[in-house]
Parts: C-alpha cells; structure tokens; sequence
C-alpha cells in the first residue's frame, strides 16, 4: 500500500474520531499500524481517543511510542508529563521540563515540575492492625504536650505508650524528660534506670561489619557516623550516643536486628533534640533493622519519623527504603509513589537501575492485585 492510500486510511479514521465514533476509530487507526507501524499520527490519535476514554494505561504506551518515533513533539510530551504524574513522577518531570523548553509559561508543567517531595507522604495509606506504640503521632502527641507545658496531658500519653510497650527505652526516657520538666526528679531517675536496664538485657558486643554483605531489597548501608564531625561542647554524652549508633549499624550488618533496633533506640531516647542529622540517621537505622525483622510497617513508621523530622534532607534511599516496605504489605500504590520519587533523588546508576526493577515487579503485582478484587 503507497503512502497516498494510507493517508486516504488516515482522513477516515479522523473523520470516525471527529464523529465521536471513538471505538471505531481505534480500530481504524490499528488497521493503519498493522501496515505502517511506525505511523506516528495512528500512534498519536490512538493515545488520545484511549486518553479521553479514561484508558490511561493504553494511552501512555501509544503516546510513548510517539515519543520513540519523534522525540519531542510538544502534544505528545505534555499528555505525557500530565498522563505519568501519579504513575511515575520521575518520568513525568523528565517529560514536564522538555516541554517547557517550548512552553515555559504553561502553568500545569510548572506545577508538576515544581512538585514536593512531601507528596508521597500526604498520598500514603495508613498502615492498620499496629498497636499505638507504633504510631509515630502518639509519641509527637506526647513530645508536643511536653514542650508546651501540658505535663499533665503529656504524662497520659507517654503512660498509654508504655502500657502498649512496656519494653522500650525510647518510651522510658520520654516519660524522664517530661518528669524533669514538671519537678517529678525522682520518677524521672526511676525511669531513666528502667531505660538503661532494658538496654542492658542485650548484651551489646563490638562485631565485625561484614565489608562483602549482599544488600536483597534495601539500600542499608549508611554511613557510620564519626565523632570527630561533633562539637562535644554541645553534650557530654554525644560520643556514647554516636557509638551506640554506630554499634546499631554494626548489628544490623551482622543480622542481629533486634538488637540494632535497641541500640537505635537508645540513640533515638538519649540525643539532644538539636542532633536532627544523628536522630534521622537513627530513625532510618532503626526503620532497615525492623524491615529485615520482617517487621514491615513500624519500618514505614520509622522512615516516615525520619522524613518529618528533616524533609529537605529526604533521600533517595530513604524513600526507596520506605517502598520496599509498603510493597512487602501488598501496598503497591504508595510503594510505587516512593520508588518513583526516589530515583530524582541522588541514587547511583546501579541503584536507579535496581529502582525501575522495583517499579516494574510492582505494577504487576499491583495489576494482579486489582484483578482478584473484582
């Protein structure tokens, strides 16, 4: 067939789409690529009529192949940056700053060009069936209460978090800090002696890190944090807080993750709240340790404290950390929603590699998912 005949293929099928005939029109628009493949106005007609069908799916694998055919094509590069937003943020960026080259005044790629990182938090599901220890809005709630002077209040809610876990030091050394606070100085001593008799039950031994440990899913190995990098003018008890840390990396890296999760605790309980770098760390640290513990969502948890408490320095492998574990709850729209913010986010090439993999295996899953809930 010449090239006149297919554009005759062409008017026809326009002519059904113009009609609002739309299923006749695809059909049309196939017939064309079934002789010319790489027909780019069948490919981008197809894109549209799946788009306005509210097939979103269809539409971005036809306008993408638009895209391969003719790299740039400004329609085709806006539908796609809009279609990809809430699928694949970092893709739609990607396409979002291209046609802006041509269109830098258009007000819904500067949006999406502009978008926070915060996004995946507020989008997230909350995660059911946990006790309130694991909420991080119960401790904030009681930290909250202490700061402003509701000892009373706070003094509640750290008792209604210690009836829930009565085993950690974390909760223990809350309740001290807001005992001191209201004058209640030899409860508060009680309570820091039950915090450090609860660590004392594990027996905390030096470990060699194991330089050649296979990472699976998560992204780890953070670094060790370093004393030297501390004014100890500002606590005398930092350099024990950075070793308790450290330690907590060491026994992660070994397998013994509950033990980590205590040391990061301890870490979490005893550093100055000015030490936001040493207690994000801490957080993530604790939240790696409670996902190879298979302990899923209090990882979600820990990741999401760390997050709040420092988002402008949100990384990439924090974010991917949190998706590993919202996809090992069968939570594959959050899941993806941090794989796809991770990756604009100072991963290597080996881990963004390692990211699309992810993104891949979980809108299958996500599919299947769908599929069995009809």
């Amino acid at each position: 067939m010449n090239a006149s005949e297919i554009n005759d293929m062409i008017d026809e099928a326009r002519t059904l789409s113009d009609s609002g005939e739309t299923e006749d029109a695809i059909d049309s628009f196939n017939e064309i690529l079934k002789i010319d493949p790489d027909n780019i106005t069948a490919w981008y007609y197809i894109g549209m009529l799946f788009k306005n069908k509210g097939m979103i799916d269809k539409s971005i694998n036809a306008l993408e192949n638009v895209d391969k055919r003719y790299p740039n094509h400004q329609p085709t590069i806006t539908n796609l940056a809009i279609l990809l937003e809430d699928i694949d943020i970092s893709k739609s960026i990607d396409y979002a700053e291209a046609a802006l080259i041509n269109d830098s005044e258009n007000s819904e790629l500067n949006r999406i060009v502009n978008k926070k990182i915060e996004k995946v938090f507020i989008q997230s599901e909350p995660i059911d069936g946990l006790d309130d220890i694991n909420s991080k809005d119960t401790i904030q709630d009681a930290e909250y209460l202490s700061n402003t002077g509701d000892y009373k209040s706070a003094i509640s809610v750290w008792k209604g978090l210690l009836n829930n876990s009565p085993k950690s030091p974390e909760i223990w050394r809350g309740m001290a800090q807001t005992l001191d606070s209201a004058g209640f100085n030899d409860k508060a001593v009680e309570c820091r002696k039950k915090a450090e008799q609860l660590e004392s039950d594990y027996e905390i031994i030096e470990v060699e890190v194991n330089e050649n440990l296979e990472e699976d899913d998560l992204l780890i190995i953070p670094d060790k944090l370093e004393n030297s990098n501390i004014n100890d003018q500002r606590d005398g008890n930092i350099n024990s807080i950075i070793e308790w840390y450290n330690k907590g990396i060491n026994f992660t890296q070994d397998g013994s993750y509950e033990q980590a999760v205590t040391c990061f605790e301890k870490v979490i309980g005893g550093c100055p709240r000015e030490e936001i770098e040493i207690r994000v760390n801490a957080h993530n640290g604790r939240g790696n340790a409670l996902f190879l513990n298979t302990r899923y969502a209090e990882a979600i948890l820990a990741y999401h404290t760390a997050i709040e408490l420092s988002p402008e320095n949100v990384t990439g492998k924090s974010l991917y950390n949190m998706g590993t574990s919202y996809a090992a709850l069968e939570l594959f729209n959050d899941a993806l929603k941090c794989f796809s913010q991770s990756k604009i986010l100072g991963l290597d090439k080996d881990e963004i590699d390692n990211c699309e993999k992810q993104i891949s295996r979980c809108r299958i899953l996500l599919r299947e998912q769908e599929k069995r809930q009809k």
